[in-house]
This record gives structure tokens, C-alpha cells and sequence, in this order.
């Protein structure tokens, strides 16, 4: 029917006519644009004050964070096994990298090596030199290449990893009590004369050459008490790491390793290594007498050592004193 009428209608008015239509679909879509703008507006406004509220509210979650931390009670742990072996391949792989082979690193390196050999020889291959046919053992030998290879894992291989010792004069022995100086004399003047002891009489008394037939009990307790000390003073100054230095305040307290059971265990490797020499030789009283030299000596040195240990770290070594009770041995009285 529209089209019949629009039929009708001059060309003219039936321009007209589309066009008032376009003009009012332009005018709501317009409206239509300009309505959902004030909608969006209006409702992004926030209202008066808001930042007031924001920061009251911020203030009240900072109250609560602080009274819930002023509750709990502060404990200091101590590091974790997990930690303390992070740690110390940390400082390792610091340390090696610091160290860098030059040449008068190497040259210190050697020193120390022919230092090593010389004062194991004076142990070791001196007295047996002194009786005829001494040095043609070979048990002699094999003493002193275990003794050359127990103090060079500890000493040239912190030099090689880690840089020199700390200087003699800081050490803190020569700084001790007469009591501590006098037992330092007593002990580097006993456990060279017990080896010599040791060591003349088996060479003196025909001990013969290592064979199968020559193994006795002593042999096999001296043995194994050696093995003991090579592996113990092995992984002990490994994780000691930098820390393996002079009676000096250490940088680090480590914890970890074979020192959750054992405060002292390098102290503990001393002494297996010293009485496992003497059983060797067959010398019973020989290694009761440097075991007893080396206990008393080293107890006052753990002293010493602990109290510079308390005053450096405090009561983080306390801490450590309690739950790792043991010095040399994992007994708690020991």
C-alpha cells in the first residue's frame, strides 16, 4: 500500500521524504553515542573523598600486618644442611675463581709440598735410616707416602684453592695463656719423639717387609685406623673450605657434612692417623701414649678455638654447641 502511495507522489517530494529519514537515523544514532558516554562517564566517577578511604584502608591492612609480626615470636635458626652445602660450594666456586694460577702461586704451592716432604721424612724415613737396613722396609715407605698424602689434601689444597694462610702472627695460639704455650711445646716435642720411638723399634726388632704372612692384628687395626684419618681429614677440610686456616676468627661457622656430627673432626683425624702409626710399627704403648699426648693437647686447643668461635658468632654458635655435642668422637662426652 506504501509503495502504491509513494507511486503517486512527485519525484521532488519523494527526495524529501528519504531524506528527512537519513537526517532523523543520524540524529538517534547521535543520541544514542552521546547517552551510553554519560553512562560510562558516570559510572567511572568515583565519588568525593575516595582517596581518604583508600588510605585509611591501607592504614588499617599496615596495622594489622604489624601486630601479626609482633606476635610471633623471633627465632633464630640455624642454616639448613641444604644451606651450609650451598654455601660452601658457593664460597669454592668464589674461591677458585679468585685464585688464579700465576707464578708465584705455584711457587708457594711447591714450597709447601717440599715442606710436607721434608717433615714427614724427619717422622718417618729419619729414624728408620738410622738402624741398618731401615729404609729397605717397605712398610716404611708406604707410612710415608700415607703421611705426605694426609697433610698435603689439607694444606696444599687450600693453598691451591683458597689462596695462603692467614699470617703466623695472627694466630691466636701464640697469643694464649703460658698453660696453652707450654702444652704446644710439650705436644711438638712428644709426637716426634714417639714416632722415632716407634719407629726404631720395629726397624730395630726385624719387622720385616709388608707380605701377607707379616699381617698381624696390629696391622689390620693400624691400617684401618689410618684409612679412617685419610678419608675424615679428606672430606673435613673440603667442607671446611676457606675456613681451613690458622687459630684466626673465621669468616663462616660451617655446620654442615661431617660437622653436624663432629665439631673437631680434623683434630679427630690427627689422632687416628698418629695411633694407627704406631700400631703398624706393633707398638701398643707407643700409640697409648701419643693418643693421651694428642687428647690433652687438643682439648685445650678446642678451648681456645671455641671461645674465639662464641665471640665471633655468639649465639649462633651456642646454638651449634647444643645440638652437635661432640668433639672428636660422636659421643657426647668426648
Amino acid at each position: 500500500m506504501l509503495v502504491t502511495q509513494f507511486k503517486f507522489l512527485p519525484s521532488t517530494q519523494l527526495k524529501a521524504v528519504f531524506t528527512a529519514s537519513r537526517q532523523s537515523r543520524r540524529r538517534c544514532v547521535v543520541a544514542l553515542q552521546s547517552q551510553s558516554r554519560n553512562e560510562a562517564e558516570t559510572d567511572s566517577k568515583e565519588p568525593d573523598f575516595w582517596w581518604v578511604e583508600k588510605f585509611e584502608a591501607r592504614r588499617k591492612a599496615e596495622a594489622e600486618l604489624c601486630e601479626s609480626h609482633a606476635s610471633k615470636p623471633v627465632v633464630e635458626k640455624l642454616p639448613t644442611s641444604a644451606d651450609q652445602d650451598r654455601n660452601s660450594s658457593n664460597e669454592k666456586t668464589e674461591g677458585k675463581n679468585s685464585v688464579k694460577w700465576d707464578v708465584p702461586l705455584i711457587l708457594r704451592a711447591a714450597v709447601q709440598l717440599l715442606q710436607v716432604l721434608t717433615v714427614n721424612a724427619a717422622l718417618v724415613l729419619w729414624p728408620a735410616g738410622t738402624q741398618p737396613g731401615g729404609l729397605l722396609e717397605g712398610r716404611v715407605w708406604v707410612l710415608y707416602i700415607l703421611y705426605v698424602f694426609f697433610f698435603t689434601q689439607g694444606t696444599v689444597r687450600r693453598l691451591v684453592a683458597y689462596g695462603p694462610l692467614a699470617p703466623r702472627s695472627s694466630d691466636q695460639q701464640r697469643k694464649a695463656s703460658w698453660s696453652s704455650r707450654l702444652s704446644w711445646i710439650l705436644f711438638i716435642m712428644t709426637v716426634p719423639l714417639i714416632h722415632w720411638v716407634a719407629m726404631v723399634r720395629y726397624v730395630s726388632g726385624g719387622g720385616g717387609a709388608i707380605t701377607y704372612e707379616a699381617f698381624t692384628t696390629y696391622d689390620l687395626m693400624g691400617g684401618i685406623l689410618v684409612l679412617c684419618a685419610l678419608r675424615l681429614n679428606g672430606v673435613a677440610s673440603k667442607q671446611l673450605g676457606k675456613a681451613y686456616n690458622r687459630l684466626v676468627p673465621p669468616e663462616q661457622l660451617v655446620t654442615s657434612g661431617i660437622y653436624r656430627h663432629l665439631r673437631h673432626p680434623i683434630y679427630t683425624s690427627y689422632m687416628l692417623l698418629f695411633v694407627g702409626y704406631c700400631l703398624c710399627l706393633h707398638s701398643m704403648p707407643c700409640a697409648m701414649a701419643i693418643l693421651f699426648t694428642c687428647f690433652i693437647y687438643y682439648r685445650q686447643r678446642c678451648d681456645l678455638e671455641e671461645r674465639i668461635l662464641t665471640d665471633s658468632f655468639g649465639d649462633k654458635y651456642q646454638q651449634y654447641t647444643l645440638v652437635t655435642k661432640s668433639r672428636f668422637v660422636p659421643l657426647p662426652v668426648i
